[in-house]
């Protein structure tokens, strides 16, 4: 279909996106997802998770096993087959991560997206996760009404060893791509730290980057902690 045909259609499949629902979390469907939930009826992370537990395979952080044992229920294979609880979302991963910061390593990129995406919406924020694909992209689209008018934060996350710093060069890409789709903000969120290049770049834009390491990540939990 071409730009111009598309453009004709463009309301009905914003119509489309916006009335869909993942069949097994009941969540809605990120346009960015809209490809798989035409092909499974479900969201991209439900649609994950199925294809593993399907397949046999074990993620690399396993509820079943690595949580005490009040604790075990936040994301198990037979609770998420029954719909009795949504991945990520689950309000006891939350206290459970405030205590246990490290676990959050174990976690995929993509699951990190998905977290971070989840701990910004219970900051008040509409999140929707980005496509899958080359790295680089946007992560997190973070939009928020503010008394002064609507803001829009794009959110890079990057689930790093502690060890690897965030680069200059990461931090220089987002602010490109919030130059090219206007927003408000670029969020670089990492499990680590950032290099010094990578702080002074931040510090010198402050009004328009932010950066969140492992410690700021970690209050973020701490304060979530209280109120969910």
């Amino acid at each position: 279909m071409c730009g111009e045909c598309l453009a004709t259609y463009e309301s009905e499949i914003d119509d489309a996106v916006q009335s869909a629902s993942c069949e097994r979390c009941g969540g809605s469907i990120p346009r960015g997802e809209f490809e798989i939930f035409y092909e499974s009826g479900q969201c991209g992370w439900c649609e994950h998770m199925t294809s593993k537990i399907e397949a046999g395979d074990e993620p690399i952080w396993s509820p079943e096993k690595n949580l005490e044992a009040k604790s075990t229920r936040i994301i198990t294979a037979v609770d998420f087959l029954s719909n009795k609880i949504t991945p990520i979302t689950d309000p006891r991963l939350i206290r459970y991560l405030a205590e246990h910061p490290s676990e959050v390593m174990s976690m995929s990129p993509r699951e990190f997206e998905e977290f971070i995406a989840e701990l910004l919406k219970r900051m008040g924020y509409r999140t929707r996760v980005g496509p899958r694909g080359a790295d680089g992209g946007v992560d997190v689209f973070a939009e928020i009404e503010g008394d002064v008018g609507p803001e829009l934060v794009l959110v890079q996350c990057k689930r790093f060893e502690l060890s690897r710093k965030v680069s200059q060069p990461v931090v220089k890409q987002l602010l490109a791509d919030v130059h090219d789709r206007r927003a408000s903000r670029g969020l670089v969120v990492t499990t680590s730290s950032f290099s010094r290049p990578a702080l002074d770049y931040i510090e010198e834009r402050k009004y328009i980057l932010s950066g969140a390491d492992f410690d700021k990540l970690q209050a973020w939990l701490r304060k979530l902690k209280g109120v969910v």
